[in-house]
């Protein structure tokens, strides 16, 4: 199923992302412009999968 998902908090708080794959392992790993690390987002379990949280930097 295809759909468009908003990111929540950290540095890309409000972006939405369109036409994402929601699957058994939803989220994205997101360069964050102008740094050299990016962004973690999942959704949270049991809530809304259309909603990915941030959930900490890698790199």
């Amino acid at each position: 199923m295809e759909t468009d998902v908003r990111l929540m908090g950290g540095p890309l708080d409000g972006m939405t992302l369109p036409k994402q794959q929601l699957g058994d392992d939803p989220g994205a790993y997101m360069i964050v412009p102008g740094e050299m690390h990016r962004a973690i987002y999942e959704p949270t379990p049991g809530e809304d999968p259309t909603l990915w949280r941030y959930q900490g930097d890698i790199g």
